[in-house]
């Protein structure tokens, strides 16, 4: 093997061909929003307890049952044990016709990702990337962790996913 070779493709029937790549469309589709949900929004954890000294300087109300989140009021602070679909402290809330926008619009990048990293046309991922910056960027300045981070993690798990697909195709060059 001479230093300009190239790795050729592991898959040449062109059946598997397609295979591979419905398969990389199909898991950066399904995959891409657990990925950012899980690298932009971590778990949230429970507020701590209140200390001891708390509890023996206050009288607390109890309101709600077992069903509901409990919210314990010890004379002026409040402490809220949240259930897993409350909003994070600190992070706004997008309204749901929000959060299905950027769904919506997610799913259109990664359709557009994974086809341009496909076809090698690497220039147009910049001005792709470049215009949702220029659209959003409103919102990236409202919270820049959730939209440019999303935005990031989004686009690199698409090009990986791609990419991987694109090597396993078409070989290395």
């Amino acid at each position: 093997m001479n230093a300009t070779s190239t790795f050729g493709p592991f898959v040449e029937d062109p059946v598997w061909r397609a295979v591979v790549i419905a398969l990389a469309y199909a898991v950066v589709l399904a995959g891409s929003s657990l990925v950012v949900r899980a690298i932009v929004r971590p778990p949230r954890t429970a507020p701590p307890p209140p200390t001891p000294e708390t509890l023996a300087r206050h009288t607390p109300l109890v309101v709600g049952d077992k069903k509901d989140a409990p919210v314990v009021i010890y004379s002026g602070s409040v402490t809220v044990t949240s259930s897993p679909d409350a909003p994070e402290a600190g992070h706004p809330t997008p309204d749901q016709s929000e959060i299905d926008t950027g769904r919506i619009i997610g799913k259109c990048e990664n359709i557009l990702v994974v086809t341009l990293v496909l076809f090698n046309q690497f220039p147009a991922l910049a001005i792709i990337f470049a215009a949702k910056g220029i659209v959003r960027q409103r919102d990236i300045t409202r919270d820049p962790n959730y939209y440019l981070g999303g935005t990031l993690v989004n686009f690199t798990w698409s090009v990986l996913m791609a990419g991987i697909a694109r090597t396993i195709c078409f070989g290395l060059h």
